[in-house]
């Protein structure tokens, strides 16, 4: 039933009643281990591998709590079988959270945020987390759906809700780190909620998040990663929603968040004249792109690149829909065999996107998509060079077997 917290309890009660010593160690260990408590767990396998050393169930444990240890105290995960795991049906994969050189704070004027405790180099892992309670919209009970308002992420926001109800009441002994989480009103946010207690409210109005950082997901369980270097007591970010969305879209939706977005991209699009009708312009590249030959996206998208460049003309940095058209009209070039032209429009794009952003316009794809055009080409050192880049923004500098399994198409080629 997952009520980890009972089963220990349970275990416990017997343990001290003269029950079977070497089972209740053991399920106490188990529960531990369920309650993600992995160092008390490993203590309790311990003791039985101590006092019962042909329990091959415990040896087997205590080798799973070392895995969850060196995940949660020294960030070492295999994202390898972490990305394979999260490839099943129904992925549950089984990692120790980690928490890198970050702790959450009061930000002036915002509430509660997450700082760096130290300096942080681009690259480097901040957080792993398996969530507490979540929900996806098609566990949601298919006869309730025609109900339900019109917002498409309101059924798994009801079933994380429902789920974290449920947690909390099978492991009571969560909630205070639960409600930590939450940063509302000033009367109640650091108020003791009593032992047993389930406060609904509270975690109703818990959005957990943290665009300097980017997070990758394996199954339900997120990595998060510098996207930039950073200065210790620096806030670190993640968006919303995807930032290279057009402004109206990003300031609408953020808007009915309750709140006006003042990150750097947002300010520069808001006092440019231009903004507007650039993001209409892509918006007909991209429908070049969907329905129309590549020959035709070539010709009918040059002038309108053109036009984009030309809008941008007092603006220098941030071309966010300028590096966005030069890909699709790269991508039309590559089809229609020059992959010349391609390339030229490709690293312009990476150029353009030296900046956080580049992690959210996967310009690691983009650096894969070189590569390939540098192997057409017959440039076997050049290929190498941008594959290197690729790896480091795929932040799997130091793991090969992982990067190929993101991009299968040029395992053979590595």
């Amino acid at each position: 039933m997952d009520a980890f917290y009972m089963a220990f309890k349970a275990a416990e009660l017997g343990l001290e009643k003269g029950g079977n010593r070497e089972k209740a160690l053991f399920r106490m260990g188990q529960a531990k281990y369920g309650m993600r408590e992995w160092q008390k767990a490993s203590d309790y396998f311990l003791e039985v591998l101590n006092e019962f050393p042909d329990n091959v169930s415990a040896s087997a444990q205590l080798h799973r709590v070392k895995d969850r240890l060196a995940e949660q105290n020294h960030g070492k995960y295999n994202f390898k079988q972490m990305f394979i795991d999260s490839k099943k049906e129904k992925p549950d994969l089984d990692v120790g959270n980690y928490k890198g050189s970050i702790q959450i704070a009061d930000i002036p004027g915002k509430g509660r945020g997450i700082i760096a405790t130290k300096d942080i180099k681009e690259g480097t892992l901040l957080v792993v987390s398996k969530p507490f309670a979540s929900g996806y919209k098609q566990d949601f009970p298919k006869n309730l759906m025609s109900v339900m308002p019109g917002n498409p992420t309101f059924p798994q926001h009801i079933l994380q809700f429902i789920n974290a109800m449920q947690n909390l009441q099978n492991n009571p002994e969560q909630a205070k780190e639960v409600y930590k989480l939450y940063a509302g009103d000033n009367i109640a946010e650091y108020e003791e909620i009593p032992f047993g207690v389930i406060d609904a409210k509270r975690i109703q109005q818990i959005r957990v998040g943290f665009s300097n950082a980017f997070r990758s997901f394996f199954g339900d369980i997120i990595a998060i990663h510098a996207s930039e270097d950073f200065k210790k007591g620096e806030e670190i970010y993640l968006p919303y929603l995807y930032p290279l969305n057009g402004y109206l879209e990003r300031k609408n939706t953020i808007m009915a968040r309750g709140f006006i977005c003042q990150c750097k991209l947002c300010e520069l699009d808001a006092n440019d004249p231009n903004c507007l009708i650039r993001d209409q312009m892509l918006k007909k590249l991209k429908g070049f792109k969907e329905d129309y030959s590549p020959n035709f996206v070539v010709a009918n998208g040059e002038p309108i690149l053109k036009k984009i460049r030309q809008s941008y003309a007092n603006r220098n940095e941030l071309k966010v829909v300028l590096a966005q058209a030069l890909v699709i009209l790269a991508s039309a070039y590559f089809n229609t065999g020059n992959s010349s032209k391609a390339i030229t429009y490709l690293e312009e794009a990476v150029a353009l996107m030296n900046n956080p952003l580049k992690y959210s316009m996967r310009i690691a794809d983009i650096c894969v998509n070189i590569g390939t055009c540098y192997l057409s080409s017959g440039n076997r050192k050049k290929f190498n060079d941008i594959i290197e880049k690729a790896m480091a923004l795929s932040f799997c500098s130091n793991d090969k077997e992982y990067f190929k399994m993101l991009y299968p198409e040029i395992v053979d080629y590595l």
